[in-house]
């Protein structure tokens, strides 16, 4: 009988306290999927084609992607 309780007792700590580790994990792969902020659009200056912010170059005080402004230096 003390056999029996003892493998109980290993039972549900191995039960309570290692499965819900596994569990979280990959409860928290799914959750992290849809909290992807937003990045904001800009429209090239010349083109008008929309880019990521940091994509843009400031060029005399306008936001030019890189081709528009590689066709700007090809002018000069």
């Amino acid at each position: 009988m003390g056999k029996l309780l003892s493998l109980a007792i290993i039972i549900a700590l191995i039960y309570f306290l290692i499965v819900p580790k596994f569990r979280a994990k990959k409860g928290e792969s799914t959750d992290t999927k849809g909290e992807q902020e937003p990045t904001a659009l800009m429209p090239c200056d010349e083109c008008g084609t929309y880019y990521e912010q940091g994509a843009l170059i400031s060029h005399n005080s306008r936001q030019i992607c890189k081709s528009c402004l590689a066709k700007i230096k090809e002018k000069k």
